[in-house]
This record gives C-alpha cells, sequence and structure tokens, in this order.
C-alpha cells in the first residue's frame, strides 16, 4: 500500500538515524517500528503470589464454639428486644 504520512522533526531524526544504522530503506525502517509497537506481544507471566505463614502456636481461648456463642448473643439480644414494649427500638 503506498501512503503519505506526515512525521514530526524528532521521529523522522529517529527514522534516519535507524537507516543509517541499519542500512535500511525507509520503507523497511517504518514497516519494522509498526510491526513491533503495534504486533502481537508474548503474555506477561505475572510472578505467582506466595504467602508468608507461621506458626501461631496452640489456640489459648480453650475448646470455644463461635457459631455457637454468635448464635446465643443473636438470641438474647432478639429476646431482650421482644420484652421491649413496641415503638421503643
Amino acid at each position: 500500500m503506498r501512503t503519505m504520512i506526515v512525521l514530526d522533526s524528532d521521529t523522522e531524526a529517529l527514522v534516519r538515524l535507524a537507516m543509517a544504522e541499519r542500512a535500511m530503506s525507509f520503507d523497511q525502517v517504518i514497516n519494522d517500528a509498526l510491526r513491533q509497537a503495534l504486533g502481537p506481544r508474548p503474555a506477561l507471566k505475572s510472578p505467582v503470589f506466595v504467602p508468608q505463614t507461621f506458626d501461631s502456636g496452640p489456640c489459648l481461648l480453650g475448646d470455644v464454639n463461635f457459631n455457637h456463642l454468635a448464635a446465643e448473643l443473636e438470641d438474647e439480644e432478639l429476646i431482650a428486644k421482644l420484652r421491649r414494649a413496641p415503638g421503643q427500638d
């Protein structure tokens, strides 16, 4: 395809420098630059996250069932709310 492009002075200098360094034509340098900039990129492999762990020792709270404790507290709150007169929430 034949087309006309307008280059800024700094990009023109970069193209001319690449032409001289690589002994390539204007068209070759532009095509290579476009392929490199716009072509497919290899997928970046993200690092694997490895959390740090440590031994926190034995449980100091004894044999506590926290789900049961939460249910009891919720029941107590509900009973107290029901004992109050309506409209005093």
